[in-house]
C-alpha cells in the first residue's frame, strides 16, 4: 500500500508474478526502483522528463502521463468501475475517473440496449392470423386490392 503523490489517498495495487520477478532481479539502492544519474530517487517532475527523453530516444511519442492515461483507459475498457479507478489511481474526485468510464459505459449500455430491443422485436406476437385483417381501408377497399389493380 502506498499514497498518491497528488492527493495523499492510500492506494493498493497488485503486481503480477512476472513483474515482481523483474523487480526482484533489478539492481537498486533503497526502496526506489528507478534512480537518477546520482543514484537517488527521482522527484515526480524529473522522472517525467527522464521518461519522456527515454521514450523519444526509443521513437515513442508518449510520456509517463500518457502511460498512466493508457492504463486507466485499458482498465475502464476492461470493465473497471468508476470507484475501482479511484482506488487504483488514488484519485479523490469522481469526475477524474469518469473521464475514462463515461464513454465506455455509454458504449456498453448502448450495445446492451440494442440487444434488449432486438430480443423484444423477436418476441412480438402478431395479432391477426388473416393476412388481410388489420390493413388500412382505402375508400372501401383494402390496400392489397388497390395494389392488385396497379
Amino acid at each position: 500500500m502506498t499514497a498518491s503523490l497528488t492527493t495523499a489517498a492510500r492506494i493498493t495495487i497488485e503486481l503480477s508474478d512476472d513483474l515482481l520477478g523483474i523487480i526482484n532481479k533489478a539492481p537498486r539502492r533503497g526502496l526506489h526502483l528507478v534512480s537518477n544519474a546520482r543514484g537517488k530517487a527521482f522527484v515526480k517532475e524529473s522522472f517525467g522528463n527522464w521518461f519522456r527523453d527515454r521514450c523519444t530516444g526509443a521513437g515513442v511519442t508518449k510520456s509517463a502521463y500518457g502511460l498512466r492515461k493508457l492504463s486507466a483507459t485499458l482498465a475502464a475498457e476492461g470493465g473497471a468501475a468508476t470507484h475501482q479507478l479511484l482506488a487504483q489511481y488514488g484519485w479523490t474526485n469522481i469526475a477524474t475517473a469518469e473521464i475514462y468510464t463515461k464513454g465506455v459505459y455509454r458504449k456498453r449500455l448502448g450495445i446492451e440496449a440494442s440487444r434488449i430491443v432486438a430480443d423484444q422485436i423477436g418476441n412480438i406476437k402478431f395479432p391477426h392470423s388473416n393476412p388481410d385483417e388489420g390493413l388500412i381501408q382505402m375508400r372501401g377497399k383494402s390496400e392489397k386490392q388497390n395494389k392488385n389493380k396497379s
